[in-house]
């Protein structure tokens, strides 16, 4: 039987490949259902990319984010800190936000949403059970919070 690997520079060496045009280093080892490569430690799961950010750059006090939005590189110069907010934009920068259709909770096709969005535009407010959609979807998308793509429309702002 083979001998697992200890040290971590023996594991980068033996699951990693390093992309001469981009930089990366792609995780060959598992990966969880998200992309991001995993491995044990001592019996306990744990994530390549922020493994190779506390090993190679210092303590991970924040989410760690990648540079090259590429989920499976554990490239420490493509890490960096963030939050929530950092994570979501660079999402949303890069493509990576499933929209309308697309997104696994859409409960209305984008004719649909088009023809609320006429409707609303003209004024009309009780049209919702005529089009057999919720009450509560036709005021996700008045108020810009579903569908803005689309419609154009944008979140209210606070106190107007």
């Amino acid at each position: 039987m083979a001998q697992k690997p200890t040290d971590l520079m023996t594991i980068w060496d033996e699951k990693t490949e390093r992309i001469t045009e981009s930089g990366c280093w792609l995780w060959l080892g598992g990966t969880d259902k998200d992309g991001y490569g995993r491995f044990s430690v001592n019996g306990e799961m744990v994530r390549a990319h922020v493994t190779s950010y506390r090993h190679f750059r210092g303590p991970v006090t924040k989410q760690v984010l990648h540079k090259c939005n590429v989920r499976c590189c554990v490239n420490p110069e493509h890490l960096y800190l963030g939050n929530e907010v950092d994570n979501a934009r660079d999402r949303d920068a890069c493509g990576n936000t499933l929209k309308g259709v697309k997104h696994g909770m859409s409960k209305l096709t984008e004719v649909q949403v088009l023809e609320i969005a006429r409707r609303l535009k003209n004024g009309e407010s009780n049209f919702w059970r005529e089009m057999g959609v919720s009450k509560h979807d036709v005021a996700n998308i008045k108020r810009g919070q579903t569908w803005t793509a689309l419609t154009g429309f944008r979140p209210y702002s606070v106190g107007g």
